[in-house]
């Protein structure tokens, strides 16, 4: 379905013959989500910070120039308005990132998770009927269950929490991806002997 010069992003992502000759890569990024996933659950306080932080200043360091820029150009009033309003947004999501310390993690991370479980339900339902193609509904499905009480704040919005199911869900989206990319290099091990 997809072009060979190119295609869509998530056509190629979730490309079945893609997936089975790159094996290794989907197991590299599962194993990272995993890592990643555990080390999350293990420090839920440093991962809300180093979020908080990385990302606040991002928006920050993104609506300075914008903001100069628009002060600085000879551009046209249109130009100057787009500037200043994107410019002045980066700067109030950064600073309220930084200064709300729960609001902003949770919703970015509540966000990031929903979208990896549907990415990964997408998947899915890609590499029907290829085997193990159940284990990335499964992963995705609990990540976007995850990714909602994250967002509704179940049991509570408490950064530990937080950290907690972001972690599980880091977790329940790389063990799929890893049973995936196994079941894809021991069917290429067949096809090629």
């Amino acid at each position: 379905m997809t072009r060979a010069s190119g295609g869509r992003t998530l056509d190629r992502l979730t490309d079945p013959g893609a997936a089975t000759k790159h094996w290794r890569y989907l197991a590299a990024v599962g194993g990272v989500l995993v890592a990643v996933g555990l080390s999350v659950m293990v420090f839920p306080l440093v991962f809300g910070a180093a979020i908080r932080l990385v990302v606040g200043g991002g928006f920050i360091l993104s609506g300075i120039p914008l903001v100069w820029h628009a002060i600085r150009s000879q551009g046209s009033l249109r130009e100057f308005a787009v500037e200043l309003v994107l410019g002045v947004f980066y700067l109030g999501a950064g600073l309220s990132l930084l200064v709300n310390a729960g609001g902003g993690v949770v919703a970015l991370v509540a966000i990031f998770v929903v979208v990896a479980g549907l990415i990964l339900v997408f998947f899915g339902v890609r590499q029907r009927p290829r085997p193990g193609w159940t284990f990335p509904i499964v992963g995705g499905g609990a990540s976007i269950v995850l990714g909602v009480l994250v967002w509704v704040g179940w049991p509570n919005s408490e950064p530990a929490t937080v950290g907690l199911l972001a972690g599980l869900a880091l977790v329940v989206t790389g063990v799929p991806l890893v049973a995936v990319a196994r079941r894809m290099r021991q069917q290429t091990a067949r096809e090629s002997s």
